[in-house]
């Protein structure tokens, strides 16, 4: 029997096959005996604080699905309805994406609850496409295949299950072509989103569900889509989508239609029964009009206006009629019980968490290859400043005076190195959606994504500049040359760079705003390069105040660089320094009522600015402070990443 001819029966009113005696855990028809797919709610309610202080602290929900259930078949089944009436929170919920302690009722699958493994074996298209634009339509398709296809499956079977899917969505001429980026064209709008289906195909899913899926298309794009989905659909599959005002020949493909409005079930079942359950409420169809438009326009807010002033509950119509008792039996409370203790809780991947680390490190290789604009600008950046101060700071003398260019020296290195990390957030928030989408459709583990990045895209992206423009910078300056001084630089600069990124880090895992955490993130610098020890001597500060110079970066790292250079060092005027061994002949300069000594040594500017300096703990204590936060910083993020909200 075809797609089309069971969608009918099973949608129609004839539930001859409705077995009643077997309805204490089951929706309308056994799946065994029929062997058909169905995904049933029941009773669904979503209701969303609108404050929410860490799940503490609520205050006044408000409520955006109420009493809704359905059932969806294999084939097309759209869910329609004005702006603001739950489209996308009914697709998100029936594909596992809300959180599920605002949901009242059930979901079911085949008439069971829902699978630990839901998400990862169903497919999910969000309304804007997230994919890696460096990469062509193959290796996005092979990227999701990789990690969503069982571990064991030869390289050769997921690449023909890749070319399958290809196929299938008429993606063969732009196979091999990359998706695009800012900086380089790609493939159309249309492409992109038959790209994004085909990722999510190359599992085969039970179930698609797709929201908006011809937003930013052209009619004839959007059609030639639907044609494709409805193809699927007649497969087996059960394709849902949130969908807004469709024109007719993209209605005609639909087998099945959910009407909402304030989010309530106006009406769900056939298109053909649509129209005429509307007929039957007394508002018939005009010829050539767009069903959608009619029936939109019949519950949309200015229904009064379009019905000459005469008021009509559509929800309430259509809950006292027989039609939604007819489709949705209702179910005991044993049965909500049973999903409860049932629900989503974990998530089975495919793949185990070093094949997700590989893959995942593998594509952001791939990506730093193909666009390396923004490291070549770092490391161009971070030469051009290093050379710039290098000039201004040449080969400092051992004078007071450079003794005072060698402070200023390493407060402007340890500055620019902090705040170079803003532009950690740039890149950090345009992957961030992209990472939410992957991991809520079970294609990697967050710790594959997290050390995946932290190994090959941060470090390298923080480090590589440092190694070139601060080796600039030091032997331009004329720091010591001895390596064991010039190594603790390197040192106590990458660690600083580490610890300095964690900030966008974490702002931009708290935040969805690029501006907000910029601005965050832009005040914390500022505010630790007030306490850094030069702009304000530390020691001349209240004693309630002190304490804030150990949690800033610039003061940890001011304090190690400093001990590593000045340590040592004496510092006198040219004319009073001893010929041959370069030692200084202290003597005091009168200036009026003011003597200066001919002599000063690095230990008494140390002592002067609050810095200890006595035993070797003291240099390492400031990296070991710059490694502690910078691993504070990180583990913070990879915890914000794993609670974020992650329902696209």
């Amino acid at each position: 029997m075809a797609i089309n001819d069971i969608n009918r029966k099973l949608l129609s009113n004839d539930f001859s096959s409705i077995h009643e005696h077997k309805l204490v855990d089951s929706v309308s028809i056994d799946s065994e005996e029929d062997g058909i797919v169905r995904l049933a709610y029941h009773k669904i309610d979503y209701a969303v604080p609108k404050i929410d202080i860490f799940g503490l602290i609520k205050f006044k929900e408000k409520q955006i699905l109420k009493n809704v259930s359905g059932i969806m078949y294999p084939g097309l089944n759209a869910i329609m309805g004005p702006t603001g009436s739950g489209k996308t929170t009914l697709l998100d919920i029936l594909a596992a994406r809300k959180d599920k302690r605002y949901i009242e009722g059930e979901v079911l699958m085949n008439d069971k609850p829902r699978s630990k493994q839901f998400k990862c074996i169903t497919g999910y298209v969000i309304q804007d496409d997230c994919l890696m634009g460096t990469l062509s339509v193959r290796e996005n398709i092979y990227f999701s295949a990789s990690l969503r296809l069982r571990n064991n499956m030869s390289s050769k079977k997921k690449r023909a299950k890749v070319q399958e899917a290809i196929e299938k969505l008429g993606l063969l001429a732009v196979a091999d072509t990359k998706i695009g980026t800012e900086f380089a064209r790609g493939v159309s709008g249309g492409e992109r989103k038959r790209t994004h289906i085909a990722m999510e195909l190359v599992i085969a899913p039970s179930v698609l569900f797709l929201d908006e899926p011809t937003t930013g298309l052209d009619a004839f794009t959007a059609v030639n889509l639907m044609k494709i989905l409805k193809k699927i659909g007649e497969e087996g599959k059960i394709i849902i989508m949130a969908i807004h005002q469709p024109r007719y020949a993209i209605f005609n493909l639909f087998d099945s239609i959910t009407l909402l409005s304030h989010g309530r079930t106006v009406y769900q079942g056939t298109t053909r029964e649509a129209i005429e359950y509307f007929s039957s409420q007394g508002y018939e169809c005009p010829a050539r009009e767009n069903p959608a438009d009619f029936f939109l326009d019949l519950i949309a807010d200015d229904e009064q206006n379009y019905l000459k002033n005469v008021p009509v509950n559509w929800p309430d119509r259509y809950e006292f009629s027989n039609t939604l008792q007819m489709r949705i039996q209702t179910k005991p409370k044993h049965a909500i019980i049973q999903l409860a203790s049932n629900a989503i809780t974990s998530t089975n991947y495919a793949s185990n968490i070093f094949w997700q680390t590989f893959v995942v490190g593998k594509r952001t290789i791939r990506n730093m290859i193909r666009s390396p604009t923004e490291f070549l600008l770092q490391v161009l950046i971070s030469t051009l400043f290093s050379i710039v101060i290098g000039l201004i700071y040449f080969q400092l003398k051992l004078t007071p005076s450079g003794l005072q260019n060698r402070a200023g020296a390493i407060f402007l290195m340890v500055t620019i190195q902090v705040f170079a990390n803003q532009s950690a957030i740039m890149a950090f928030m345009k992957e961030k959606a992209l990472f939410i989408h992957e991991n809520a459709n079970g294609y990697y583990r967050v710790s594959a994504y997290f050390f995946a990045n932290l190994m090959i895209d941060l470090f390298p992206k923080r480090i590589a500049p440092i190694l070139v423009g601060g080796t600039i910078m030091y032997f331009m300056t004329g720091f010591q040359r001895e390596f064991a001084k010039y190594s603790i630089y390197i040192l106590t600069t990458s660690v600083t760079t580490i610890a300095a990124s964690g900030f966008p880090l974490l702002y931009g895992s708290m935040v969805n705003s690029f501006a907000v955490a910029s601005l965050l993130t832009a005040v914390t610098f500022v505010t630790m390069m007030i306490f850094g020890g030069l702009l304000v001597n530390i020691t001349t500060l209240p004693t309630w105040l002190q304490w804030i110079q150990y949690l800033s970066v610039f003061r940890l790292a001011i304090i190690t660089l400093s001990i590593n250079e000045l340590k040592g060092l004496t510092f006198c005027y040219d004319e009073f320094r001893g010929l041959g061994n370069g030692t200084c002949h202290r003597e005091s300069i009168s200036f009026g009522n003011i003597n200066i000594s001919t002599v000063e040594t690095g230990e008494m500017y140390l002592k002067e600015q609050g810095i200890p300096y006595e035993n070797e703990f003291d240099l390492w204590a400031g990296v070991a402070g710059l490694f502690c936060y910078a691993c504070i910083l990180l583990i913070l993020t990879y915890v914000l990443l794993r609670i974020v909200k992650k329902e696209k």
